[in-house]
């Protein structure tokens, strides 16, 4: 709550001492960064929907201000004023004037220009949907002069429109907007994808006077999720992959199902029984610890003590997994990992001609690596690689008879084929237009789905995907095929 004539504000008292030495942007950056936006969001309807709303709009100008007090070391490439100016500093070697002007006038500009409707413009902070609107922008800017600049601010000025009626606005040249509209619809969006596994870089130091130089390696992407598990097998002979949880972290009845112990799982359920039962699936809060006054949990569950003493409480209990994608750390350690990330999907003929597919970890590329072999593999010894796909890979989709030069096809007639990989993981590709930044838009044509090497909807033979690659200046070639080998039979993932 805000009282604008009175210049105070009404808060939680638990936020005043987290937020001394801090403006709200400082403070959101370095301890909350995901609720940034929605206190942006939540501040401008707050002050706009004052009494006095213009004066208001400039206390919200001021809340969100990121650079009150500039440490030039810290924000110098970060920051966009220095980066203006250096820039301005460099373009002055080679143009006899440049000057530099704040971002506020480029879309008021691009909507007097009727270049708005052109592709999908973001609010106020929102998510840009289509990557073809920093284009926009970007021929704005190169249109901007002092003239423009002065004609805005003239139709911003406030006056009456009666006495003073509004100029016409000045336009770059005749038909600009024609060229615009064509350049935009065939503009060829590409995604660079990151495919390295592994950098390394030399250590010098000083030993006894000598001078020495170590390697060091380091793998870039995580391997691995973080959970560490024990492969067992319960009383009931089932084989699965256990963990360990505390007992207040039961809160689904999933979770309670796959207790190991028979005997700890009658008795968490009993207790659920006796206090109503699950609610929507889901374990009562609170139900299997009791807390005192002065904060001291204890446990309401106990195991019978086979020696005689007294009950042991239960804190913690097993749980077991069934995963399919896991690696054992060492072989003499019972300690096994589930893989995170997938690198790439080979996509391959086999000697039945069949397509086939072998989807291959991060952790699999990087013991490729680290032992000398070859990276991409075909698992059949008679088999022909048909694609790789990588996250951010380009191809083009629904597209039979392309020519061999596709720099020969028509460009507006391209972007509308081109995809890149947007998720990969076995026998589910997802594609996604390349200029289209919608990420949760799953309606064709902004998005694709190949679950199959069949010819249905999300059969691969539907979309004939043909991998391309794209130069950051707009020019098309077929992707090269990498070094390719036949797999040798591997009997461990180490």
């Amino acid at each position: 709550m805000e009282a604008i004539y009175a210049n105070k504000t009404l808060c939680m008292s638990a936020m005043a001492d987290l937020v001394l030495g801090y403006t709200p942007y400082d403070f959101f950056k370095e301890h909350r960064p995901y609720d940034w936006e929605t206190v942006v969001r939540r501040a401008a309807r707050l002050f706009s929907s004052t009494p006095l709303y213009p004066s208001g709009y400039k206390k919200f100008k001021a809340f969100v201000k990121k650079y009150h007090r500039r440490h030039f070391l810290h924000n110098q490439l970060s920051d966009p004023n220095f980066l203006a100016k250096e820039i301005q500093c460099f373009m002055t070697k080679v143009c006899p004037e440049v000057k530099i002007t704040k971002g506020y006038a480029t879309m008021p500009l691009a909507e007097e220009w009727l270049l708005k409707n052109l592709v999908p413009t973001p609010e106020a902070y929102e998510h840009c949907q289509d990557f073809r609107y920093y284009a926009l922008r970007a021929y704005v800017v190169s249109q901007l002069n002092l003239t423009f600049i002065t004609a805005l601010s003239r139709r911003h000025k406030y006056r009456n429109r009666q006495l003073f009626p509004l100029d016409k606005m000045p336009i770059p040249y005749a038909g600009f907007r024609d060229e615009v509209e064509y350049h935009l619809n065939a503009l060829l969006v590409s995604h660079q994808a990151h495919q390295k596994l592994m950098v390394s870089r030399h250590l010098k130091h000083t030993y006894k006077g000598s001078e020495r130089s170590n390697l060091g390696l380091a793998v870039r992407g995580s391997l691995h999720k973080e959970t560490v598990y024990g492969k067992r097998t319960a009383p009931d002979g089932l084989t699965c992959f256990h963990i360990r949880k505390p007992l207040d972290l039961i809160n689904t009845k999933h979770q309670v199902e796959k207790i190991v112990d028979p005997y700890i799982r009658q008795q968490v359920e009993a207790c659920i029984e006796e206090h109503g039962g699950y609610k929507d699936n889901k374990v009562p809060s609170g139900l299997f610890f009791e807390t005192d006054k002065n904060g001291l949990r204890t446990p309401k569950l106990f195991l019978p003590n086979l020696k005689g003493g007294d009950p042991v409480p239960i804190r913690k209990l097993r749980i077991r997994e069934s995963l399919s994608r896991t690696v054992q750390l060492k072989e003499d350690i019972n300690q096994h990992v589930n893989l995170r990330n997938n690198h790439h999907v080979m996509v391959y003929e086999d000697a039945e001609g069949n397509y086939q597919e072998d989807l291959v970890s991060f952790w699999e590329m990087v013991r490729r690596k680290s032992q000398g072999e070859a990276l991409y593999q075909i698992p059949d010894p008679k088999g022909r690689a048909i694609a790789t796909l990588h996250i951010n890979n380009m191809f083009v989709l629904g597209v039979n008879d392309l020519d061999v030069d596709l720099n020969q096809e028509s460009k507006s007639f391209l972007m509308r084929h081109i995809y890149r990989v947007q998720k990969l993981s076995s026998k589910f590709y997802e594609f996604r237009l390349a200029y289209n930044n919608q990420l949760n838009d799953s309606e064709f044509p902004n998005y694709i789905r190949i679950n199959n090497f069949g010819k249905r909807k999300t059969g691969w033979f539907s979309y004939h995907p043909q991998k391309i690659e794209v130069s950051l200046n707009g020019q098309l070639r077929r992707a090269s095929s990498p070094d390719l080998q036949h797999k040798k039979l591997q009997t461990s993932m180490r």
